[in-house]
């Protein structure tokens, strides 16, 4: 119907020529007025579409700085517990021992076993959250290996095997200290995005 409209107006202003001026200003006036009425839309479409990508690029740099944030806590609060978890298991494995009814038993070395056994349940939930599958299976492979290490019948059969778990235990902690700087490399690189 608007394409039977406006080939009437171009008709009609095509028949009356040169000598009604007034008509063609009339049509050069509408077809200008129409030209507009479409830019604006295109315009209008492309702001909204625009803003829209922008809102969206907001919302994705900030839930990455967030999980970046929360995979550096994580990260921070693994190193202490990973450190402690070594020690006793180093102390665990030298400590005296002896074999009554089918359990090990020895004052120091049920206390440093004991201590290895919180440490490595604090790392649990951590290691659940953790987005770096790397440093979850290597803290998991850290925490069976040790806790096997550490319980054999003589301590000295379990001082030497604590010494496979230690280069375990180095390689974690300088597995979580390289992420940890990855991740604030990454903060860095986030906080100097400009936001037009």
């Amino acid at each position: 119907m608007n394409g039977d409209y406006f080939s009437t107006l171009i008709f009609a202003t095509a028949l009356s020529g040169p000598s009604s001026p007034g008509w063609g200003a009339l049509a050069g006036v509408f077809l200008g007025w129409l030209l507009k009425v479409i830019g604006d839309h295109f315009m209008e479409n492309s702001r909204r579409k625009d803003a829209l990508a922008s809102r969206r690029e907001v919302r994705l740099d900030t839930l990455r700085a967030r999980r970046i944030e929360s995979e550096r806590a994580n990260l921070l609060s693994l190193q202490p517990m990973v450190t402690d978890f070594m020690r006793a298991g180093s102390l665990c494995s030298r400590a005296p021992r002896s074999l009554s009814a089918h359990q090990l038993v020895g004052e120091d070395f049920e206390r440093h076993l004991e201590a290895m056994r919180l440490q490595a349940s604090f790392m649990l939930p951590v290691r659940s959250r953790l987005h770096d599958r790397k440093i979850a299976e290597m803290l998991g492979r850290l925490a069976a290996a040790g806790m096997n290490a550490v319980q054999q019948i003589d301590f000295e059969d379990s001082a030497t095997s604590w010494k496979s778990v230690s280069p375990v235990g180095r390689e974690l902690q300088e597995e979580i200290g390289s992420a940890i700087r990855m991740l604030e490399d990454e903060q860095v690189q986030l906080a100097s995005i400009d936001p037009e």
